[in-house]
């Protein structure tokens, strides 16, 4: 069974935890810790513990991030970018993901 997640949007303790499922449209927070980026959920672990992410590159903003690979010098700048294994984090870490907070 997948263990919901406290959405740190969501608050207080009485309040609902969300479950991480396909589909959703998350925050990533760069490895480089130079950006957050949205990203949408591509495949849950079983525990729910982990997830694989496509996140949206910011086009050649993005082009020298070491996690943003360009076939070369002349190449344009990939728009998705796959990454795996991603852990959900209720602070901005990097590498991990996190609900995009709403109502802000």
């Amino acid at each position: 069974m997948v263990e919901p997640i406290r959405s740190r949007a969501s608050g207080g303790s009485g309040r609902k935890k969300s479950v991480p499922t396909v589909g959703r449209v998350v925050h990533y927070v760069l490895k480089s810790a130079r950006g957050i980026r949205a990203a949408t959920i591509v495949h849950v672990s079983g525990t729910g513990q982990l997830v694989n992410l496509q996140f949206w590159t910011d086009g050649d903003n993005d082009r020298n991030d070491p996690e943003v690979i360009c076939d070369g010098p002349t190449a344009p700048t990939p728009a998705l970018v796959w990454v795996r294994a991603v852990l959900y984090s209720d602070i901005e870490l990097p590498g991990t993901w996190h609900w995009a907070p709403r109502g802000v």
